[in-house]
């Protein structure tokens, strides 16, 4: 009988101590719906599941006082241009490093989307001298995006599900790190709950982490950003009949119906990835409208054999005085990776030349971008390189995390 009344206080004990260690350790995460790292039991889960697929559940984070969310599109002129001068001031850390986003910029990242797109921002209990319009501390914007991926090992064709993507949340750097750590808990906390009232067809949500990948999570994805100078590069021609052309508003059926085979795949029969999330054709139209994506397909006759995504960074390296190009994602349609190399060198020959100031690249390192960079590295080396990830909140895929060669995010 001893031994028994030993067994259990001894698993209350360290029930009780883990409890309370999690609870120090990941104060704000612990009590959020993510896939925690110590969520055995959820490692035995065989399809995908939405934590909470009803309502959000509000925690002590949740601050509607201070935390104002809406419709990105009814914001008015003013409330757009502090958001663009809190992030042209605050959202990149390195002085040496300039944001140069503007106000049309955003407009065209937030148009074009079957959903509504939300921002909130986060305004001091007194205004500082200013009662028509108080300063805005932080803020974040969310857009929809479609995740496509297997409910199943056996699927033989994709599931589709709609998220929002939380972007660009910034705050104020000079708030000292308790407050600047409450305001951002806040902000996210109470903005992913006002966003799922508002539109409650979208439930999930996906954001980007850099650097510093969050403790006590585990990630969808991770894989390694790298940036690179980019000159002195050589440009080798392309075989007989093959070519890279830009998609434009006029040639968006190439993407449309690129990206709906990709996405409508019979599974059983084809090589595919695991989990692709794309946004909204419309959304492409928009950013290609402002310069902001360009697209590429190396072709030959109609057959499409490599699809190549770069967007505008909109960062400015001091050092180079120089604007930066991404390189977010690309699909292989060949099985020859020299040739899917070569149409790569052949679409950043097309920007620089069209856009002469990029001179920086930043290469995400996943999906086949995997099998360029391999053949990049041989004669680039990286200037840094950080830990980057992709987390779901309110979303669980078992296996996670995934290969990094299996996931696309355009």
């Amino acid at each position: 009988m001893f031994i028994i009344q030993y067994i259990v206080v001894s698993i209350t004990i360290i029930y009780l101590a883990l409890w309370a260690y999690i609870k120090i350790k990941y104060p704000f995460w612990n009590i959020q719906p993510v896939y925690h790292t110590y969520d055995i039991w959820r490692r035995f889960s065989s399809r995908p599941f939405f934590i909470y697929p009803y309502r959000p559940i509000r925690t002590k984070f949740f601050n509607d006082i201070n935390v104002k969310t809406l419709p990105y599109l009814d914001t008015d002129n003013d409330k757009r241009g502090r958001l663009i001068q809190l992030l042209r001031s605050n959202y990149v850390s390195n002085d040496r490093i300039l944001l140069t986003l503007q106000e049309k910029n955003m407009d065209a990242v937030c148009s074009g989307h079957l959903e509504t797109p939300f921002l909130s921002y986060y305004t001091p209990s007194i205004p500082l001298g200013m009662e028509n319009l108080p300063p805005i501390y932080a803020s974040i914007v969310s857009y929809p995006v479609k995740m496509y991926y297997k409910s199943s090992p056996l699927d033989k064709i994709y599931s589709e599900t709609p998220f929002y993507f939380l972007d660009l949340l910034c705050v104020y750097r000079e708030l000292e790190k308790p407050k600047k750590n409450r305001v951002i808990r806040e902000l996210f906390q109470t903005h992913e709950y006002q966003q799922r009232l508002f539109n409650p067809s979208v439930i999930g949500s996906l954001f980007k982490r850099e650097i510093d990948l969050l403790d006590g999570v585990i990630p969808l994805v991770q894989y390694t950003t790298y940036v690179y100078y980019l000159n002195n590069q050589i440009f080798p021609a392309l075989p007989a009949h093959f070519h890279c052309e830009q998609i434009t508003q006029e040639t968006m059926d190439l993407l449309t119906d690129f990206l709906f085979v990709q996405t409508h795949l019979d599974l059983e029969k084809s090589l595919h990835y695991e989990l692709l999330s794309v946004t909204n054709l419309g959304n492409y139209v928009e950013t290609l409208r402002e310069n902001m994506t360009y697209v590429f397909c190396l072709k030959k006759g109609e057959h499409v054999y490599g699809m190549y995504f770069f967007k505008d960074a909109h960062l400015q390296y001091e050092d180079i005085e120089g604007n930066t190009l991404q390189f977010y994602g690309s699909i292989c349609n060949t099985d020859t990776p020299s040739l899917f190399y070569l149409g790569f060198l052949h679409a950043i020959c097309q920007i620089v030349k069209k856009f002469p100031l990029f001179k920086m690249l930043i290469f995400e390192n996943l999906g086949h971008n995997m099998t360029i960079h391999r053949l990049w590295r041989e004669k680039n080396t990286p200037v840094f390189d950080n830990r980057t990830a992709y987390y779901t909140f309110n979303w669980i895929l078992p296996g996670s995390p995934l290969s990094p060669e299996k996931c696309l995010f355009i």
